[in-house]
């Protein structure tokens, strides 16, 4: 039962991360970014990829097995949160523009600290 609520709980991360208002105003900024700005629209391409990626990774699924067979409660770099962050920063500034003034500053030598995956987003 325990491991049912488990995959449920990572479930439910899991659908509030790719949460379909964000890929839905992603692909619409995309759209219109596209004729005016075709070198930044694939820029955009590629953090929204790298974004879902790492969204997707086994490790952070339902069931799924964590890179390197750790299994469920597997721990991801520091690091590797961070760059999940800053992509999906980067997908919004697309959208938000001078809006959205973010910055993620972080102590070099903490990027390798294991932390549960998607704990950031």
């Amino acid at each position: 039962e325990s491991d049912a609520e488990l995959r449920a709980a990572r479930f439910e991360a899991l659908r509030y991360q790719v949460n379909p208002h964000f890929l839905f105003n992603a692909l619409t900024s995309l759209q219109a970014l596209i004729p005016a700005d075709a070198e930044r629209a694939e820029r955009m391409v590629g953090q929204l990829a790298a974004y879902l990626r790492y969204t997707l990774l086994p490790a952070h699924v339902p069931g799924g097995s964590a890179v390197g067979g750790a299994g469920a409660g597997a721990l991801v770099p520091l690091g590797d949160e961070l760059a999940a962050v800053r992509a999906y920063l980067a997908v919004e500034r697309v959208r938000f523009d001078a809006r959205l003034d973010a910055h993620v500053h972080h102590d070099p030598a903490a990027a390798t600290v294991p932390v549960p995956p998607l704990l950031l987003q």
